[in-house]
């Protein structure tokens, strides 16, 4: 059974709290089998550099120190009261932790309009029978 969820990102900086890095509303309707959680850990500095590099953290970016041009990572996030950034230097750096949540979702028609794209929005009308203005999907 298909159902809407929004999809959650969020990362663990060296066992921490659990910190959401869902910088947009992320909604899809999908199928329960399709919305399992994903878990990944990072413990070498040089592999989470690549990873940051590549964009698989949408909201980390590579910083360098302004005179020995020493790398470090910034990852914002809106959860994050202080500044909504955490800088990850190599010396604090001892595992990394990044999660893909699907959380059950209830919203509005015009949320689903907006949020959905074309061919999933027509297939949760379908789904549900609804015809507008008379005309099948």
């Amino acid at each position: 059974m298909r159902k809407i969820v929004q999809i959650k990102r969020q990362y663990r900086l060296n066992g921490g709290d659990w910190v959401d890095i869902s910088h947009y509303k992320e909604i899809r309707y999908q199928e329960e089998s399709e919305c399992e959680e994903i878990n990944i850990e990072i413990t070498n500095w040089k592999e989470l550099l690549r990873y940051v590099e590549k964009g698989k953290i949408p909201t980390a970016t590579i910083e360098h120190t302004l005179f020995r041009k020493i790398p470090y990572i910034t990852i914002y996030s809106d959860s994050v009261p202080a500044d909504y950034t955490t800088d990850i230097c190599e010396d604090d750096f001892q595992s990394l932790e990044l999660k893909r949540v699907c959380v059950d979702y209830s919203t509005n028609f015009k949320e689903l309009m907006e949020r959905l794209d074309a061919d999933e929005f027509c297939q949760y009308l379908k789904d549900r029978e609804i015809n507008l203005i008379g005309v099948n999907l």
